[in-house]
């Protein structure tokens, strides 16, 4: 028999070897390992499809199906990791896992031995939630969110139809800043954040203000507080215009009265 047929069947009774102690422990390990000359092991390649907890792939195109839960885990540094590659680029990864110190779970784009990248969400379509399986928007927080600060884009060569707002002062007086509590129908849907909270009422901003309304969930409104400084600003130039006015008026009598 030629060495290199040897060589193969030497491993294929090997691995058929792993498999039988394997059984005898309700467990399944099959490893690739070639005994001549000196012995090593090396990886399993499988030529079709490999199912899983399964068969074989029940997907058109799938070299691979798992069917049930799959863990993995880089015990050295307590770091349980699943690489995802490019299609094009196997250094190129996403890799899924739990920093069993730092006790948090990862999800990091990046360059095999070089450098993190990009992560995109949905970049195909659809919306991000947090703690929310219905998101209303594109990313979408059900309760509180902290960052050091939250820029929005406002050049002015992005924008058209520009047109300064007025006479706001009579429209602020429609509305009210109240002190509440999210009800119960709010607090079922998972977004209360606790305590007493302080806002605007949005219905009564709608009628005032309709540009800084939105709606979720089908009929719920929402407030864009971070667009309303641009109101409160003119509100303030209006008000100062009137006490400039009142001031020109006081001068004017003191002058008329020496």
């Amino acid at each position: 028999m030629p060495k290199y047929l040897k060589a193969a069947l030497s491993s294929v009774l090997f691995i058929i070897f792993l498999c039988s102690l394997a059984l005898a422990e309700e467990r399944l390990t099959v490893t690739a390992f070639y005994p001549s000359p000196a012995g090593s092991y090396n990886s399993l390649y499988v030529k079709t499809g490999l199912g899983v907890g399964i068969t074989a792939p029940s997907v058109s195109g799938v070299k691979a199906q798992i069917t049930g839960d799959i863990s993995t885990a880089n015990r050295s540094s307590g770091i349980g990791q699943l690489w995802v590659t490019g299609s094009t680029n196997s250094n190129k990864s996403l890799v899924l896992g739990y920093d069993t110190t730092a006790d948090v779970g990862f999800i990091q784009a990046q360059q095999y031995g070089s450098s993190t990248s990009h992560l995109s969400l949905e970049p195909n379509g659809g919306s991000v939630g947090i703690g929310t399986a219905s998101p209303g928007y594109l990313l979408d927080v059900a309760g509180a969110a902290h960052a050091s600060s939250f820029p929005t884009s406002s050049d002015i060569r992005f924008k058209t139809n520009i047109v300064q707002l007025v006479e706001v002062l009579p429209k602020l007086e429609t509305l009210r800043g109240v002190a509440f509590d999210w009800n119960q129908q709010y607090q079922q849907l998972g977004r209360a954040t606790p305590g007493r909270q302080i806002g605007l009422l949005a219905q009564e901003v709608e009628q005032a203000f309709p540009e800084l309304v939105t709606t979720w969930g089908g009929d719920n409104r929402a407030v864009d507080y971070g667009r309303f400084t641009a109101v409160l600003l003119e509100a303030i130039k209006e008000q100062q215009a009137q006490i400039n006015t009142l001031r020109s008026e006081i001068e004017s009598l003191k002058a008329n009265k020496k």
